[in-house]
């Protein structure tokens, strides 16, 4: 007998919580949540994902919610529900440089810090270094902010002839330049800015897996 196309699919995977599938039709994306503590939790992907809006939305309506002591961030943000796993945290190696020595051996920026506390986003220590000629042998793809940041990076390396170099908002559907927060002091927007282009990377990158 074929299985209901509208149906609701529950699992668990510890004795102490719940966790529920949904899946609705021909849609491939589902809705996980995970039910705990008499809560309900889903990450902020999920919530993306169930009112069809990108994650920088809703980390921006979270982000108000905050500022207007409307709810308390304790009660409402779990640390394993702000970033989705995709389970393929072991193919990845990740790092950051910059392209002037300003601010090499420097610590991350205090306001970068605020913002990531805010969103309750592990963060350890980074100190700032330039990016080197080795880094493009190193690294599959070389993300920047914004078009000088590429060509600084152009300059620095010498070229880019395995095509490497990227700026992060190129992969969504409104290319543009993120505005530099040491600049502009709006972390809010740079962090959604980031998100955005982010989300647009990883599908591209499940698509050419």
């Amino acid at each position: 007998m074929d299985r209901k196309k509208n149906e609701i699919t529950i699992r668990s995977s510890a004795a102490e919580y719940l966790t529920y599938v949904a899946a609705v039709g021909d849609n491939p994306e589902s809705v996980e949540v995970r039910y705990e503590d008499e809560n309900i939790w889903l990450t902020q992907k999920m919530l993306a994902t169930l009112y069809n809006v990108n994650v920088a939305t809703i980390n921006e309506h979270i982000s108000n919610i905050y500022k207007d002591n409307e709810l308390e961030k304790n009660s409402t943000i779990r640390n394993f529900l702000i970033v989705q796993k995709e389970g393929m945290e072991e193919k990845f190696y990740i790092d950051s440089a910059g392209t002037s020595t300003e601010e090499i051996g420097n610590p991350m920026h205090y306001g970068t810090e605020s913002k990531l506390r805010e969103m309750n986003i592990k963060y350890g220590e980074h100190i700032a270094r330039r990016i080197t000629k080795q880094d493009y042998e190193k690294f599959d793809y070389i993300i920047a902010m914004e078009e000088k940041n590429i060509a600084d990076i152009k300059r620095i390396i010498g070229g880019d002839k395995e095509n490497k170099i990227y700026k992060l908002l190129d992969f969504t559907n409104n290319p543009r330049d993120i505005a530099d927060p040491w600049y502009t002091g709006n972390f809010d927007q740079t962090y959604n800015d980031i998100v955005q282009g982010l989300e647009e990377f990883e599908k591209k990158l499940k698509r050419s897996t």
